[in-house]
């Protein structure tokens, strides 16, 4: 089993045949997803849980990871 919803499933879980309307759908329900290069969108079983579940997950890129202060050693 894939982590991943299938195609099938997205449109199961979205109602919609169509990559966009799928996005809109997930957008409205506040399931985390991302696009792939075809339109479709991707969805983990995880996100899907999380957001059933009510946990809030909100993916920030860290463009500056924390890292030590070398210049201070």
């Amino acid at each position: 089993m894939s982590d991943l919803l299938s195609d099938d499933e997205l449109i199961e879980l979205t109602g919609y045949k169509y990559p966009s309307k799928q996005c809109e759908a997930l957008t409205r329900a506040g399931i985390s997803f991302i696009t792939r290069r075809d339109g479709h969108p991707s969805v983990t079983w995880s996100a899907l849980n999380a957001a059933l579940s009510g946990v809030s997950v909100k993916a920030v890129p860290n463009e500056h990871p924390e890292q030590p202060n070398f210049d201070a050693m």
